[in-house]
């Protein structure tokens, strides 16, 4: 018997969707008899309950569900009360796969955990049989996946406080865990010595992801790519073909409504065969889709009408030749290197310098344009009139709410 565990935590009740298209390819790839775990709390709703029950039945395979605002109410109450979970988006969810060890039945000596946002594009039976060699966990280290061991160092706080090395940091998302040398700790130990690692570093900001590997420091086993493959990062490197034989991660909700895009359009192949697409779900994507694409036009109009006589791009290096080739070329377009020391002082300087004369296009990070924004706007430049986002132009944001939303 394989189990494989999930956490949910699902407000809206629009989230379940998500687990349920993970659980469609699992079950489509796999012929070996499975168990899937769900810890959940009350917010999952009866009606997806049923849901997943009717996917994983038709199957006939087993599902279990766990409550854990019942079954650990007073360590849930602890994890609630960390004050970095106000910023985090899933709320105490992400804290779930803590509970595996002391909640599966004791006959389970090993345990896959995968996150949400998991597509499994292979018969799981392949890392299922992987050998722990006595390590409690397997993971996947985030350098391995393709993540650059610098922006590993500058983004990671146990890395930063030297605690874990930026090649050894991996990514919690999918992990292989030997139950019994996780028992063998304590019965409630793995859930205690997280909350402990995550309340003695205070500025820990991937708080599960953080901790775990805290706890873990060189001490669990390095898996292959292959097993944790980054949508990401594979998306940026123009790496499509790799998605066979995979286990594919949407992180960073890197899945949207683009279904040229080979990895989007696999999640919609699973999600297409489970209970949680309806002919409403359809129509709800169709008319959020008119409404933001209607949204985008305008923005296009509003460039269109815009009488400047240059044009500037503050970019990513990584990032210029797509936006140049997707807004075209003219040869007295200006370029401003968004990664330089005081760039956005320099965008600012060359605005200030040709004022109502040029228009920038600006593709960065959500956080990093809304600072630039604010502070344009303080000199007096208008968003759609001096300057636009890239990203609303090509709907990237916009399409990760559709699916989100759905």
């Amino acid at each position: 018997m394989i189990h494989v565990c999930y956490a949910l935590r699902d407000e809206s009740g629009k989230y379940s969707k998500f687990i349920g298209a993970s659980i469609q390819s699992l079950l489509d790839n796999t012929r070996e008899d499975i168990t899937v775990h769900l810890f959940h709390d009350s917010t999952l709703s009866e009606e997806n309950r049923k849901k997943f029950c009717k996917l994983v039945y038709n199957f006939e395979q087993e599902i279990v569900f766990y409550n854990v605002d019942e079954l650990a109410s007073e360590d849930i109450e602890k994890f609630w009360n960390i004050p970095q979970l106000k910023m985090v988006r899933h709320g105490v969810a992400m804290f779930y796969r803590f509970f595996i060890p002391r909640f599966l039945p004791k006959q389970a000596s090993k345990a896959i955990y995968l996150d949400a946002d998991i597509i499994v594009n292979l018969d799981i039976k392949e890392f299922w049989n992987i050998d722990l060699n006595n390590f409690p966990i397997a993971a996947i280290p985030e350098s391995v996946s393709g993540r650059s061991p610098r922006m590993i160092a500058l983004d990671v706080d146990p890395v930063k406080d030297g605690d874990v090395k930026a090649e050894e940091y991996f990514n919690s998302g999918v992990l292989l865990m030997d139950l019994n040398r996780l028992r063998s700790r304590g019965g409630g130990a793995l859930s205690f010595e997280c909350l402990d690692a995550i309340l003695r570093h205070p500025k820990y900001k991937y708080l599960d992801q953080d901790a775990l590997n805290y706890v873990f420091r060189k001490n669990y086993l390095q898996l292959q790519r292959k097993f944790n493959l980054r949508v990401d990062i594979e998306r940026r490197k123009g790496n499509s073909s790799i998605i066979e034989s995979s286990i594919i991660h949407y992180n960073h909700q890197s899945m949207n409504c683009n279904v040229s895009d080979a990895f989007n359009r696999l999640w919609f192949e699973y999600f297409f065969r489970t209970p949680f697409y309806t002919p409403e779900t359809l129509f709800n994507l169709i008319d959020m889709s008119q409404a933001m694409y209607g949204n985008v036009i305008e923005i296009w109009r509003k460039i269109a009408n815009t009488r400047v006589s240059q044009r500037g791009f503050y970019v990513y290096p990584a990032e210029a030749e797509k936006v140049t080739n997707f807004i075209g070329k003219n040869a007295g377009d200006i370029g401003l290197n968004a990664e330089f020391p005081n760039a956005i002082n320099h965008l600012v300087e060359t605005m200030e310098e040709s004022r109502g004369n040029i228009i920038f296009f600006i593709q960065v990070n959500p956080k990093e344009y809304k600072e630039i924004r604010d502070i344009l706007n303080d000199r007096g430049f208008e968003e759609y009139e001096d300057f636009f986002n890239v990203n609303e132009l090509v709907l990237t944001d916009s399409n990760r709410r559709l699916v989100q939303e759905m």
